[in-house]
């Protein structure tokens, strides 16, 4: 967990990404970045804290102890709004399957980042994504 940190053009990269997506819609819709593989929550605050139009969506097993914690704290630092009222979205289990219920259910994403443990992640992201999402 925090490998996103250890690479700082990556992170930047990524910013800067979010920043120039996000720029180029209105204010008030939504800019939905679904993630495989939450760990710490560390790729999660890079996005949030990217853009206040910026809803993580992420897929984990959560089992391990800090992870519920860490998303309670990055709930109440990046605090939604009247249209959006929690900025970060979490599903618990094998990321590999409740991505694909997500979208089947018909979940939004504009921007992937998997990093989970799961070799089929990447590919599902990219079966199931609409055309025009970031990858």
């Amino acid at each position: 967990s925090g490998g996103i940190y250890l690479y700082e053009r990556q992170a930047a990269l990524l910013t800067s990404l979010i920043r120039m997506h996000t720029s180029r819609i209105k204010q008030t819709d939504d800019f939905y970045v679904c993630e495989t593989g939450y760990g710490g929550g560390h790729s999660a605050a890079l996005f949030l804290a990217a853009s206040e139009n910026v809803k993580v969506i992420t897929f984990d097993k959560f089992d391990r102890p800090y992870q519920i914690p860490s998303i309670e704290i990055l709930k109440k630092s990046f605090p939604g709004n009247e249209n959006l009222p929690s900025r970060i979205e979490h599903y618990a289990g094998d990321s590999c399957k409740e991505y694909v219920k997500y979208i089947e259910n018909g979940g939004v994403c504009d921007f992937l980042h998997g990093s989970s443990l799961c070799r089929q992640d990447n590919l599902k992201l990219i079966e199931y994504a609409r055309p025009g999402v970031i990858l």
